[in-house]
């Protein structure tokens, strides 16, 4: 399978060759008003862009707290999603390298130094080492903002899917294809605050370009390469397509393509982890809003920035929130 994570974290779509997929750009409109956020995928975007234009400590924070307050600020509940344990046909756990993560942050917690030369060489050598330490700072500070935040069972994409699905959100920030294939109606590649846009993908309009179903569409996956599978060799998306039109289902491209039936299982096991995301339950997740804990954000915020910065920044989750609140109570009354 080629390597579609570039060293700085970056992930591609998840499938490949999938440039058709239709974008549109409009005004922010998210039903219900709730957006899950793919950790992994945005925070890596973000910081990829980023790299080299400031030397800021831990830039992740300042986009996180921006991003949780502008979208509270348009009565929009933010979800910050994160990985669990990988697939294994993705990658495999690496456990020591999450507890070197760990024993990092422990380490940063002690000292609140965010210049300790050992975090950031460390870091800096490694950049799945960063991801993991990231992970674990934005769990503690999205907490202490009040924001919900889970930890999926598996693929953070997967669980957005579900909980989009479920219509528990309206739509899932992250640039990841897969999205899609788990069952998300609509898929944001960006969202700009400032502007008041969103750039999103739908599942319909991915059904009606190629005439698949979500069935279908997942067993193009499959045969075109992902995430999952290396796929069938010299079938890409729109090749792909005519064939599953043609002989109905993956089994039929690949037994009219002559592959072994000894080789046809990987294809079938590497399709079914799309149908991970058909069991997860959407309501076993708590999104609830709370007050952001002003204390807690302090101590979390000070190393990093001046006095006023972070007083600013909690005064504004703060109006934020109680708008926040205001506005959901106004609609409960309504309903």
């Amino acid at each position: 399978m080629r390597l579609r994570i570039d060293v700085w974290g970056i992930a591609f779509l998840g499938v490949v060759g999938w440039d058709f997929i239709h974008y549109t750009t409009d005004d922010i409109k998210i039903e219900p008003p709730s957006l899950a956020i793919d950790v992994p995928n945005y925070f890596s975007r973000r910081l990829a862009v980023r790299r080299g234009t400031s030397r800021k400590p831990m830039p992740y924070l300042s986009i996180a707290l921006k991003l949780a307050e502008g979208l509270l600020e348009r009565h929009i509940l933010p979800v910050f999603i994160f990985d669990g344990p990988p697939e294994s046909l993705k990658r495999q756990p690496n456990p020591e390298l999450l507890r070197s993560a760990r024993r990092l942050y422990k380490r940063y917690l002690d000292t609140r130094d965010p210049f300790d030369p050992h975090i950031t060489t460390s870091l800096s050598d490694s950049p799945a080492l960063s991801m993991y330490f990231m992970a674990f700072h934005l769990k503690d500070v999205l907490a202490a903002s009040g924001v919900p935040t889970i930890t999926a069972p598996s693929e953070a994409e997967m669980t957005a899917a579900a909980l989009s699905r479920a219509n528990r959100v309206g739509s899932v920030l992250s640039n990841d294809i897969d999205t899609l294939l788990f069952g998300s109606p609509q898929l944001t590649k960006g969202i700009s605050i400032s502007k008041g846009t969103m750039t999103y993908a739908t599942l319909s309009q991915l059904k009606q370009e190629l005439n698949l179903d979500l069935i279908q569409l997942r067993d193009l996956a499959i045969l075109s390469e992902c995430d999952f599978h290396d796929g069938l060799r010299n079938v890409g998306p729109r090749r792909g397509a005519i064939q599953l039109k043609r002989y109905e289902d993956l089994e039929g491209v690949l037994r009219a393509n002559g592959v072994p039936h000894s080789e046809i299982d990987s294809f079938i096991v590497a399709r079914n982890t799309f149908y991970e995301a058909d069991r997860i339950d959407p309501f076993m997740f708590e999104l609830t809003l709370r007050p952001p804990n002003a204390s807690q954000l302090k101590r979390q915020l000070l190393p990093l920035e001046t006095n006023k910065t972070v007083t600013k920044r909690i005064k504004g989750l703060t109006w934020a929130w109680k708008r926040f609140g205001r506005k959901q109570t106004t609609l409960e009354e309504i309903c």
